[in-house]
């Protein structure tokens, strides 16, 4: 949960950041990089209107059981459970929009999925970090909650239906797998991510302390 180490829903008080940080960080990242691709199985077959329009829904109503949250493991459930959409939507959106353009348009529109997640990087983390310092975890919360339902609305209005990739098979996941020259590549993708969701996570509440700070 980059930029956003809530305080203790319970109580008001500040959870150990380090103790809590390693768990958002840790069961949120397992939920997204071992689910893709079992989720990508699972759902092979489904039309992607509904798949990721859905999926967003999902996102959306599970965070906002978590702005409503009265403790932290209530609220580590429905961010995990949220997590499960992560896991469908941006690789499932970057295998079908190759269908819905031309060919000579597919890395370009294939890419601007995954900007996605840098312009939620270099803008949604900060700004979720100053909406909790400001005016608490649970609007931020709200916030997230708010975006998908939208996304939501505007893909079911104007994807088309019966959008459904060819599903990989068992050969093709193995041979994926195994790919030595995929895994490197993969591997330093997942320290560059590890890197930048951790620096975000912690960056606010070490600014505030070290520099006696406040969000507002």
């Amino acid at each position: 949960m980059a930029g956003k180490l809530p305080q203790n829903p319970h109580n008001g008080q500040h959870t150990a950041q380090a103790s809590s940080g390693r768990i958002y960080i840790s069961v949120c990242a397992l939920v997204v990089c071992l689910g893709a691709p079992f989720l990508a199985a699972w759902v092979a077959g489904w039309d992607r209107k509904k798949l990721l329009s859905w999926s967003l829904v999902w996102y959306g109503l599970w965070h906002a059981l978590a702005a409503l949250a009265p403790g932290f493991s209530s609220l580590l459930a429905c961010r995990v459970l949220a997590m499960l959409a992560a896991a469908v939507f941006t690789p499932q959106a970057a295998s079908c929009i190759a269908l819905l353009v031309h060919e000579h348009q597919r890395g370009r529109a294939i890419t601007f999925v995954f900007l996605g997640w840098s312009v939620t990087s270099v803008n949604g983390s900060p700004l979720g970090a100053w909406i909790g310092g400001v005016w608490g975890w649970r609007w931020s919360m709200a916030l997230i909650a708010a975006l998908p339902l939208l996304g939501a609305a505007w893909l079911w209005r104007h994807m088309p239906e019966r959008v459904v990739p060819t599903a990989l098979s068992a050969a093709a996941w193995l041979q994926t797998l195994s790919s030595r020259p995929l895994m490197v590549t993969l591997s330093v993708t997942v320290m560059s991510g590890a890197g930048q969701i951790i620096l975000f996570s912690y960056l606010a509440p070490y600014v505030t302390e070290r520099f006696a700070t406040s969000p507002g």
